[in-house]
Protein backbone atom coordinates (compact mmCIF):
# COMPACT_ATOMS: atom_id res chain seq x y z
CA UNK A 1 0.00 0.00 0.00
CA UNK A 2 2.83 2.37 0.84
CA UNK A 3 4.58 1.67 -2.48
CA UNK A 4 1.40 2.55 -4.36
CA UNK A 5 0.97 5.77 -2.39
CA UNK A 6 4.60 6.74 -2.92
CA UNK A 7 4.43 6.06 -6.65
CA UNK A 8 1.25 8.15 -6.98
CA UNK A 9 2.93 10.96 -5.05
CA UNK A 10 5.98 10.85 -7.33
CA UNK A 11 3.77 10.82 -10.44
CA UNK A 12 1.78 13.78 -9.13
CA UNK A 13 5.02 15.68 -8.41
CA UNK A 14 6.32 14.94 -11.93
CA UNK A 15 3.05 16.04 -13.55
CA UNK A 16 2.88 19.26 -11.53
CA UNK A 17 6.49 20.32 -11.97
CA UNK A 18 7.57 18.88 -15.32
CA UNK A 19 4.44 18.95 -17.50
CA UNK A 20 1.99 21.56 -16.20
CA UNK A 21 4.35 24.57 -16.09
CA UNK A 22 4.41 24.76 -12.29
CA UNK A 23 8.19 24.97 -12.59
CA UNK A 24 9.23 26.51 -15.89
CA UNK A 25 12.86 25.38 -15.60
CA UNK A 26 11.89 21.74 -15.12
CA UNK A 27 9.39 21.92 -17.96
CA UNK A 28 12.06 23.39 -20.23
CA UNK A 29 14.39 20.58 -19.18
CA UNK A 30 11.70 18.04 -20.08
CA UNK A 31 11.16 19.62 -23.50
CA UNK A 32 14.90 19.70 -24.16
CA UNK A 33 15.20 16.03 -23.22
CA UNK A 34 12.33 15.20 -25.59
CA UNK A 35 14.14 16.98 -28.43
CA UNK A 36 17.39 15.17 -27.59
CA UNK A 37 15.58 11.83 -27.44
CA UNK A 38 14.05 12.49 -30.86
CA UNK A 39 17.44 13.48 -32.29
CA UNK A 40 18.95 10.33 -30.79
CA UNK A 41 16.26 8.13 -32.29
CA UNK A 42 16.61 9.45 -35.84
CA UNK A 43 19.72 7.31 -36.56
CA UNK A 44 17.92 4.28 -35.11
CA UNK A 45 15.10 4.86 -37.57
CA UNK A 46 17.44 5.27 -40.54
CA UNK A 47 20.10 2.64 -39.79
CA UNK A 48 19.05 -1.02 -39.77
CA UNK A 49 19.08 -2.78 -36.40
CA UNK A 50 21.54 -5.45 -37.53
CA UNK A 51 24.30 -2.81 -37.81
CA UNK A 52 23.80 -1.84 -34.18
CA UNK A 53 23.90 -5.51 -33.18
CA UNK A 54 27.14 -6.08 -35.10
CA UNK A 55 28.77 -2.96 -33.61
CA UNK A 56 27.66 -4.06 -30.13
CA UNK A 57 29.16 -7.53 -30.64
CA UNK A 58 32.42 -6.02 -31.90
CA UNK A 59 32.49 -3.73 -28.86
CA UNK A 60 31.91 -6.68 -26.51
CA UNK A 61 34.74 -8.62 -28.12
CA UNK A 62 37.04 -5.57 -28.18
CA UNK A 63 36.71 -5.16 -24.40
CA UNK A 64 38.49 -8.47 -23.90
CA UNK A 65 41.15 -7.96 -26.58
CA UNK A 66 44.50 -6.72 -25.20
CA UNK A 67 45.21 -4.85 -28.44
CA UNK A 68 41.90 -2.98 -28.41
CA UNK A 69 42.26 -2.18 -24.70
CA UNK A 70 45.76 -0.75 -25.31
CA UNK A 71 44.54 1.31 -28.28
CA UNK A 72 41.59 2.59 -26.24
CA UNK A 73 43.84 3.62 -23.35
CA UNK A 74 46.21 5.43 -25.71
CA UNK A 75 43.30 7.27 -27.37
CA UNK A 76 42.00 8.31 -23.94
CA UNK A 77 45.49 9.55 -22.96
CA UNK A 78 45.89 11.56 -26.18
CA UNK A 79 42.42 13.07 -25.85
CA UNK A 80 43.18 14.09 -22.25
CA UNK A 81 46.36 15.83 -23.41
CA UNK A 82 44.41 17.68 -26.09
CA UNK A 83 41.83 18.57 -23.45
CA UNK A 84 44.54 20.14 -21.29
CA UNK A 85 45.76 22.19 -24.25
CA UNK A 86 42.19 23.28 -25.07
CA UNK A 87 41.56 24.16 -21.45
CA UNK A 88 44.49 26.60 -21.60
CA UNK A 89 43.84 28.15 -25.01
CA UNK A 90 40.05 28.11 -25.31
CA UNK A 91 39.23 30.96 -22.87
CA UNK A 92 41.36 33.41 -24.88
CA UNK A 93 39.91 32.19 -28.16
CA UNK A 94 36.34 32.39 -26.86
CA UNK A 95 36.92 35.90 -25.48
CA UNK A 96 38.20 37.08 -28.87
CA UNK A 97 35.28 35.39 -30.61
CA UNK A 98 32.79 37.03 -28.26
CA UNK A 99 34.35 40.45 -28.89
CA UNK A 100 34.17 39.90 -32.64
CA UNK A 101 30.52 38.81 -32.42
CA UNK A 102 29.57 41.86 -30.34
CA UNK A 103 31.58 44.40 -32.31
CA UNK A 104 31.36 43.08 -35.89
CA UNK A 105 28.64 40.51 -36.50
CA UNK A 106 25.80 42.03 -34.45
CA UNK A 107 26.15 45.55 -35.91
CA UNK A 108 26.46 44.10 -39.41
CA UNK A 109 23.33 41.99 -38.93
CA UNK A 110 21.41 44.95 -37.50
CA UNK A 111 22.40 47.14 -40.43
CA UNK A 112 21.17 44.48 -42.85
CA UNK A 113 17.90 44.03 -40.93
CA UNK A 114 17.24 47.78 -41.03
CA UNK A 115 16.74 47.48 -44.79
CA UNK A 116 13.73 45.16 -44.33
CA UNK A 117 10.63 47.41 -44.08
CA UNK A 118 8.61 45.33 -41.59
CA UNK A 119 11.57 44.48 -39.38
CA UNK A 120 12.86 48.07 -39.35
CA UNK A 121 10.32 49.05 -36.68
CA UNK A 122 11.62 46.43 -34.24
CA UNK A 123 15.36 46.90 -34.72
CA UNK A 124 16.89 49.49 -32.39
CA UNK A 125 18.49 52.46 -34.12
Amino acid sequence: MQITGDSIEVQYYMLENFFYWHSKEKTLLTLNMCVLAFAGLVPVLLIPLRYFIVIGLWGAIAQNSPFCVAVGKSIIQISMEYGIVLERTLPTYMGDLLDQIENVYFPRTLSILRWVPIVRRYVPA
